[in-house]
């Protein structure tokens, strides 16, 4: 019989891999909109404009969605490691959780603030002077966002290499394709931070590879986390 590790470990499995099949949907549905069907935002006045599309707004309650998804995913993976990679687990998990809430309180800022209130006030209103400092604010709070990537990324980037280390010497296909999964991860966090720290080249290409990437990355672990709650241990199969 389990003991009730095995059995909250297998329970969290099946939740995480759950979760990562949504944060793939939510990630389709913004990049299906933004390839598709949302302009682009070639000047601060046009990114005013997008964040009045109720397409937008919708992409952005997504995200804050697929926040709230991401820390159930990194929780079920650190509760499954914790048994056989105890630090790597714990510092993979508040490394991720600090990516979590940091996410959670810009993403929420950016909506309920920027988009619901400063971008209607800019529809709303005809003074020239107002909407030039409403201007300023979502061009100012644009900057600060973009300049905060840079620690936040690097969070993120410790937290896969944090549990690409816990899986090192599982056996069996799955917990492999976790290790390939966490440690393309890194890689991937890894330039993403390098282009927000100012080497522009590398955060157009992760930009350009950010989907794909993610696709393969979270539907790999989605795999293993499904896996792991099929069988007894993880590490026997």
């Amino acid at each position: 019989m389990r003991d009730r590790y095995e059995t909250a470990r297998a329970r969290l499995c099946v939740v995480g891999a759950v979760c990562a099949v949504l944060i793939i949907v939510g990630q389709a549905f913004q990049e299906i909109a933004y390839r598709f069907y949302l302009p682009e935002g070639s000047s601060p006045i046009a990114a005013i404009q997008i964040r009045n599309l109720p397409l937008d707004r919708t992409r952005a309650v997504v995200l804050i969605f697929v926040i709230v998804c991401m820390f159930f995913f990194f929780a079920a993976t650190a509760f499954d490691r914790v048994r056989r990679a105890p630090g790597a687990a714990f510092v993979g998990f508040a490394s991720f959780l600090m990516f979590c809430l940091f996410e959670l309180w810009h993403r929420s800022i950016d909506f309920f603030l920027v988009s619901l209130r400063w971008a209607r006030e800019y529809q709303a209103t005809d003074i020239e002077s107002v909407k030039q400092v409403l201007v300023e604010r979502m061009a100012q709070w644009d900057a600060v966002t973009s300049a905060i990537y840079f620690p936040l990324v690097l969070t993120a980037a410790i937290g896969a290499t944090c549990f690409a280390l816990s899986m090192r010497g599982e056996r069996g296909l799955p917990p492999r394709l976790a290790l390939v999964a966490w440690t393309l991860d890194a890689v991937r966090l890894g330039v993403r931070t390098l282009g927000f720290a100012g080497i522009d080249a590398l955060r157009a290409f992760s930009d350009e590879i950010y989907f794909p990437t993610i696709t393969v990355i979270y539907g790999l672990l989605a795999f293993w986390l499904w896996r792991c709650y099929r069988a007894p241990s993880c590490a026997n199969f």
